[in-house]
């Protein structure tokens, strides 16, 4: 019987000490299990903010395309009106060219500066206002029929000249 209590009481301390391990083990995977948690839900979070980042990115890449557009656009108007300008800048030289023509057959003739020597329209001003087809009223001058424009363009270079001359 000793031996059997002897036997019983080492199985007891065994027991205990299994027990004591199993506690041990189930507290281990319980921390684990916690840690796990915790990584899914940070690994959650973290998806989620890379879904938001990635959405930011094609708005961001979307507005930088319509500003790229939006910037050639603007580009290609100043192409063009840069055009224009130099278009305008060719036409103001010409007038004035013709304008310093006229001012000097005025000086030397004495005449009208719409007409040339002979009576003609003088090209340097009819020719190049006249011929504006946007122009559709007219005037009767002279027993000539002038537009709008071309008489007020006619009236600034008689006056510039100082009156000399009849429109």
């Amino acid at each position: 019987m000793d031996v059997t209590g002897q036997a019983f009481e080492d199985m007891q301390e065994q027991n205990l000490r299994l027990l004591q391990q199993l506690r041990e083990k189930d507290d281990a995977n319980f921390k684990l299990m916690s840690e796990r948690i915790k990584a899914n839900q940070i690994h959650k979070l973290l998806r989620e903010e890379k879904d938001e980042l990635a959405e930011q990115v094609l708005a961001l890449k979307a507005q930088v395309d319509a500003q790229l557009l939006v910037v050639q656009k603007l580009e290609e108007k100043e192409r063009g009106l840069q055009s224009s300008l130099g278009a305008v800048e060719k036409e103001l030289a010409l007038r004035t060219q013709a304008l310093e023509l006229n001012k000097r057959k005025v000086g030397e003739g004495g005449g009208d500066p719409a007409l040339g020597t002979l009576g003609e329209p003088s090209l340097g001003v009819v020719g190049l206002v006249g011929e504006d087809p946007r122009v559709r009223e007219g005037h009767h001058v002279n027993g000539e029929l002038r537009s709008t424009q071309s008489m007020g363009t006619l009236w600034c270079i008689w006056r510039t000249l100082g009156g000399v001359g009849e429109l």
